[in-house]
């Protein structure tokens, strides 16, 4: 069963999410800040991350910059209330694998972890 890493500063927003990727039988941990998150990497590292950009403290994009920088090859699906363009290229440049503009379908979320972690056909 794939773990997955849902971080937003929004508790509501991960609790909604978890909830939802539980019932479809993922194990999901949860952190609420960009600084949580990392200290959970330390532990134990994830299948996937699923990552809001704008949290206080440290943002989505500097803990992909930091995950990608510790030589992690972490899938992470960026989350973002902010239509930019700009973030969503910075994130791809960094490795972020998708980018989701919220609110979005929680399916499409789902459909988009799988896609993530899908085993390579090679």
């Amino acid at each position: 069963m794939p773990t997955l890493m849902v971080v937003d500063d929004e508790s509501t927003v991960c609790e909604l999410i978890k909830v939802f990727l539980t019932k479809q039988g993922y194990s999901v941990q949860t952190a609420h800040s960009g600084e949580e998150a990392l200290q959970k990497l330390q532990d134990e590292e994830p299948s996937l991350m699923v990552l809001d950009v704008r949290m206080t403290g440290i943002d989505g994009i500097e803990v992909l910059r930091r995950i990608r920088k510790s030589g992690s090859n972490l899938p992470v699906i960026i989350m973002t209330a902010l239509p930019e363009e700009k973030l969503f290229q910075e994130a791809l440049s960094l490795g972020a694998n998708k980018c989701i503009k919220k609110p979005f379908d929680l399916k499409y979320l789902e459909d988009s972890i799988c896609s993530a972690i899908k085993p390579s056909d090679s």
